[in-house]
């Protein structure tokens, strides 16, 4: 299944506040359960605008909003998931 531009319509300019927002999150709701602070939040919503992000950062960060990150790749009429396999965290 292809997602539609109006699906994906978060406000590009800043996609992981957008999505955060868009779930009613404050910054300091996610920072308590990424284990930071909302400066922290801030900091890593920057990075992501930015292209400066680690893959484990962006999937702790959609965890810590309850979602589950996955990757997928789109080529002309076919979909494959390549979502990497999530390593073992430390407690």
């Amino acid at each position: 299944m292809l997602t539609t531009e109006k699906e994906t319509s978060m406000g590009n300019d800043d996609p992981l506040g957008s999505l955060r927002e868009r779930f009613n999150l404050s910054k300091s709701a996610v920072a308590r359960a990424y284990g930071t602070d909302a400066r922290g939040i801030a900091r890593i919503e920057q990075r992501f605008e930015q292209g400066t992000i680690k893959l484990d950062t962006v999937r702790d960060f959609i965890e810590a909003m309850g979602g589950e990150l996955k990757i997928v790749a789109q080529f002309t009429g076919e979909e494959i998931d390549i979502t990497p396999p999530a390593q073992d965290r430390e407690p």
